[in-house]
């Protein structure tokens, strides 16, 4: 299997860092978490002491997990933004949030209008692949487009989380078939950003 080589000089103060950097609370969430994985087969650890670990090996069970969860999009790191493009100065305020929002949550921003795409390609087949292989998508409804209530559909068909947004004034306008769905209804940007934010940090794993 795959392997791991930890310097045998593990301290408290690496050890605690690579646990803040996996984001556990502490170090005795990491040791834990490593020790499940070692459990259920997916690693194989040498010299698991107090003050660190030495070596480990990822299982072929813990292969065929990564590949299973890789194909799953487990593991994407994207987020695709389904949205009004009208060019203009509430649109783009919103656009920006939004962007913002993801990017400090530490997610790749995927905005169909941004992506180069192939002349053999339709901008559908583009925006099917892109939402495929995203972890989940924003779709704000903030006038109304139609393309909006596709993309979030698709999404949800795939078992995708969707994160839905609209400005509170046309919130009004947004069709019932959707309207059920717990939306962030926000009055300006700064409230979005703030709203989405605590959204995707606490419902994204």
């Amino acid at each position: 299997g795959a392997e791991i080589n930890i310097p045998s000089k593990y301290t408290y103060e690496i050890k605690n860092k690579l646990a803040n950097s996996l984001y556990f609370q502490h170090t005795y969430e990491l040791d834990f978490f490593i020790r499940t994985l070692e459990e259920l087969g997916y690693i194989d650890i040498k010299n698991l002491t107090k003050v660190g670990i030495e070596r480990v090996n990822l299982t072929y069970k813990g292969l065929t997990k990564v590949i299973e969860n890789k194909d799953n999009d487990v593991l994407s790191n994207r987020c695709f933004i389904a949205m009004s493009f009208t060019d203009n100065d509430k649109i783009n305020a919103i656009r920006e949030a939004i962007r913002e929002s993801v990017e400090y949550t530490k997610y790749e921003v995927i905005l169909i209008d941004e992506k180069h795409i192939n002349s053999d390609v339709t901008i559908n087949d583009a925006i099917i692949s892109e939402i495929r292989k995203s972890k989940f998508m924003i779709a704000d409804f903030t006038e109304n487009k139609h393309g909006v209530y596709f993309e979030a559909g698709f999404a949800n068909g795939l078992g995708k989380k969707v994160i839905y947004t609209c400005q509170k004034d046309d919130m009004k306008d947004v069709h019932f078939d959707t309207k059920h769905y717990s939306h962030i209804v926000y009055e300006n940007v700064e409230e979005l950003k703030t709203r989405l934010i605590n959204k995707i940090e606490a419902w994204i794993l």
